[in-house]
């Protein structure tokens, strides 16, 4: 876990500091993908996720993470995954289609929104992409 005073000292909007200690105080150290801890799993998580996606100006990243997927991780700097999502979400969704009839566009809007803010936490607290 990340002292929340390196949290305080990053160079984002206020809205993003306060999502950032959210996902910072819920969520494993240092993992590649979106992953809880018990106390997480033991607390009201709603509330939590909420916090995260809806709340503190939330709504307008998954909008944007939504609508303009790889631009908007490319907006944020975070290059090597808007490529590799990119590429991933068009295999896995065409072979998906393949046998389910999907909204290609639906099913990668959410993917796009649901990681973008721990993606971007990521990338401005531990410095990783990947």
């Amino acid at each position: 876990m990340i002292d929340e005073v390196v949290i305080d000292n990053l160079n984002v909007s206020e809205s993003w500091k306060t999502r950032f200690k959210i996902i910072n105080k819920y969520c494993c150290d240092d993992k590649v993908f979106l992953q809880f801890n018990k106390e997480y799993q033991q607390s009201g998580s709603m509330e939590i996720l909420c916090s995260i996606y809806f709340k503190n100006g939330g709504i307008w990243t998954i909008l944007a993470a939504g609508f303009f997927g790889p631009f908007y991780y490319l907006l944020k700097g975070m290059w090597l995954k808007a490529i590799i999502y990119t590429l991933a979400l068009c295999v896995l969704l065409y072979i998906i289609s393949i046998f389910i009839n999907l909204s290609y566009g639906a099913s990668c809007a959410g993917a796009w929104a649901i990681l973008a803010p721990y993606d971007y936490f990521r990338l401005k607290v531990y410095k990783k992409q990947w």
